[in-house]
């Protein structure tokens, strides 16, 4: 089943896209996020908005600096203006053609000379207009297509707009099939290959604070785009990877208190909890490495076993292919319970610093996890290692809080700034 999401200007749709949607104009920090939770069935409900927001004016500035200004909107504009009108007078001309060839029903004649009509009208009503004429007038077009039903219909009869008493508007407004081998008309029937050209046309009409938006919304729930995870993470105040941190803390603690007597279940979650610290910080510094281009470069100029190797011109692309991969590889290979690696590491490459006052506590924790899991829970004196309810405890506030520090960190340098016009 297809989905559809369109690009609006002013709440006129001019771009449609089925099943992906593409960025157009707007930028990075044009994002928004704005998810309501409603009952089933409840009529009030806001519609979910995930897409890109931005002001006429400042679509209307990009596309200038881009080349889509009403200068050379004008000029595309008059020789495309030409080709419609050529482009009618020809299907006119056909038509002529096959009523003094004869042969035809009578109704079909009928219908052949009402279409040349409606031909005719719409070349009268576009022949001498100048672009000013057209954008002066968009502003009405939305509003009478708002409040009537399109012409356009299935079976592609040419249909004539009778709603207006200006006949550009009503040459805006119909349903004039035109046969070329490329697009030479956009919205309203203006003159236009490029979709582009018409939208600065219609921008030109807008006021500078109309609403240039496109909701992404359906094509996210139905699977065919992701979600905007930065952005749901700012509004959560916390990562996913914390939130799962966080689960598994939360259970290893129900865990905990079933039988706080019983030392095996007590050095499991002991150890359990330094491995969630473990994978809260390999999959943070996974996730920033592998998603931005600036921090994948940091890893491999401070942490990656790459600088002894020899790589050939002709291997280049090669290496390149496989760069991602290996270092996802080197990565997993990464011991994340190892307070000073996972320090420098966040230090270096993510810019995010350790709490000193954390350290000594978790080294001594990582010391006993390792008695736990590589000792089968014995201190290297050969002594049992002894772990009690309260130390479980005290351990997962220490973690919690120190995994804390570090995603609020995240979380400051989740927008990055983007080398982009605004």
């Amino acid at each position: 089943m297809s989905t559809w999401v369109a690009i609006e200007i002013d709440g006129f749709s001019v771009m449609s896209f089925q099943n992906h949607h593409s960025t157009w104009f707007f930028r990075n920090h044009d994002r928004v996020r704005e998810v309501y939770g409603y009952a089933a069935g409840d009529e009030q409900a806001q519609t979910d908005f995930i897409g890109y927001r931005a002001t006429a004016a400042t679509i209307r500035r990009r596309m200038t600096l881009a080349g889509y200004d009403l200068r050379s909107c004008e000029a595309h504009f008059r020789e495309y203006l030409d080709k419609v009108i050529s482009e009618a007078q020809d299907i006119i001309g056909f038509r002529v053609d096959s009523l003094q060839n004869g042969g035809h029903p009578k109704e079909a004649n009928a219908q052949m000379i009402l279409d040349i009509e409606k031909y005719q009208k719409f070349i009268d009503a576009i022949k001498d207009t100048v672009l000013a004429d057209w954008i002066a007038l968009f502003p009405q077009a939305v509003k009478l297509q708002r409040e009537t039903t399109p012409l356009a219909n299935s079976r592609g009869e040419v249909q004539w707009f009778e709603g207006s008493n200006v006949p550009l508007v009503c040459a805006m407004l119909s349903f004039i099939p035109l046969y070329p081998e490329y697009q030479i008309t956009d919205f309203f029937n203006f003159p236009a290959s490029d979709s582009d050209h018409f939208i600065t046309a219609f921008l030109a009409s807008c006021p500078d604070d109309a609403v240039c938006e496109l909701n992404i919304a359906e094509l996210i729930r139905a699977g065919y785009e992701a979600d905007f995870t930065d952005l749901e993470e700012i509004q959560q105040g916390t990562t996913v990877p914390f939130r799962n941190f966080r689960q598994s803390l939360d259970d290893l603690a129900g865990l905990s208190s079933l039988k706080p007597d019983d030392q095996v279940l007590q050095r499991m979650c002991f150890s359990s909890i330094i491995t969630a610290m473990e994978a809260y910080l390999s999959d943070i510094m996974k996730r920033e490495v592998q998603q931005h281009e600036a921090l994948k470069r940091r890893f491999l100029e401070k942490y990656s076993k790459f600088e002894k190797e020899k790589i050939s011109v002709p291997q280049l692309y090669q290496f390149l292919d496989s760069l991602d991969k290996r270092i996802s590889q080197e990565l997993d290979g990464t011991s994340f319970h190892n307070i000073q690696t996972a320090r420098n590491m966040f230090r270096d490459v993510l810019l995010i610093d350790f709490p000193e006052s954390f350290i000594t506590a978790l080294n001594r924790a990582v010391t006993k996890r390792h008695d736990i899991v590589h000792r089968n829970g014995r201190t290297t004196g050969g002594l049992p290692l002894v772990i009690i309810s309260e130390q479980v405890s005290e351990l997962m506030y220490v973690v919690r809080e120190f995994v804390q520090y570090v995603d609020k960190q995240v979380l400051d340098g989740l927008i990055t700034v983007e080398n982009e016009v605004t």
